[in-house]
């Protein structure tokens, strides 16, 4: 298997499996009592609107996979797959989180600024007024391909820097990306996120 087969089934797993996670989550949280002590909003929640909802998750997601198969498949040459050592790899997170919630900061304030940007697009996103996890991809199609430009400067800073992009750093980020839309998604309270500074929360967002 050449290296670019391996980086695209790579972070195609880490984005089905973090999306899976996401629907069971959902499915605890809307069906069980599981985590009715961690809910912000009291009550189970309207466990109907998760079928409601699936539609147009799954669409995204499917946009989204094949869009990351033909994204890889095309710059995989730019990546390399050489251990950085721990503290690099740290570092090169943590630059492409500054880089990509410095990009949303202002996407997502012109999102609600500009009428045309909130009523065609970003409105969408806020009938989740009681949230379930998954419903970080409940957003129009449009929406989210723009957040992903933040994500695509990251590493063409990291490249521009460096020459190349680290396929360590990238899954990294991948995962805890992913992991974090879940999390303040969630309508739970967060467990770990409070203590790291920085970090949004369920609450704050």
């Amino acid at each position: 298997m050449s290296d670019i087969q391996i980086l695209i089934l790579v972070t195609l797993t880490i984005s089905v499996g973090c999306n899976l996670f996401g629907y069971l989550l959902s499915l605890a949280v809307l069906y069980s009592s599981l985590f009715d002590r961690f809910k912000i909003q009291k009550g189970r929640g309207d466990s109907s609107l998760l079928a409601a909802r699936l539609p147009l998750v799954v669409f995204n997601i499917a946009v989204l996979l094949v869009l990351t198969v033909i994204g890889l498949a095309s710059l995989g040459d730019f990546f390399v797959f050489v251990w950085p050592g721990t503290g690099f790899l740290l570092g090169e997170i943590l630059l492409l989180f500054l880089v990509d919630d410095t990009f949303f900061y202002f996407y997502h304030r012109a999102l609600h600024k500009i009428p045309f940007l909130y009523k065609s697009i970003h409105r969408i996103h806020h009938r989740a007024v009681t949230p379930f996890p998954l419903e970080y991809i409940y957003v129009h199609p449009l929406e989210w391909l723009g957040g992903t430009l933040g994500t695509v400067l990251g590493l063409a800073l990291l490249f521009f820097f460096r020459g190349d992009i680290n396929v360590y750093s990238f899954w990294g980020f991948a995962l805890l990306r992913n992991l974090h839309e879940i999390d303040i998604h969630s309508g739970l309270r967060p467990v770990f996120a409070q203590h790291l500074p920085g970090i949004g929360t369920t609450e704050h967002h």
